[in-house]
């Protein structure tokens, strides 16, 4: 893999891949940082993780928490005004 991942030449499925991996701790150096930038904030707060983790636990997998958490993230007021 590359150190750089463009995002725009990704399609949903990859791009929600590439979150699910991040947020399993799975990702490699360029995938953490398309995510950052795609998020726009540090992903590595542990607080923050620990519970995504707990929530992935909580509804039983990885697919059904990375949903969640997107639609959370793109309903949120933050993201609304800044993009």
């Amino acid at each position: 893999m590359t150190d750089f991942i463009d995002l725009q030449q990704l399609d949903d499925d990859a791009r929600w891949a590439l979150l699910g991996r991040h947020v399993a701790g799975e990702g490699t150096p360029a995938e953490e940082s398309a995510v950052r930038s795609w998020l726009a904030a540090d992903p590595r707060r542990e607080q923050e993780l620990a519970a995504v983790r707990a929530y992935q636990d909580d509804v039983g997998g990885l697919a059904r928490a990375g949903l969640d958490l997107a639609w959370a993230l793109l309903n949120s007021a933050e993201f609304q005004c800044r993009h």
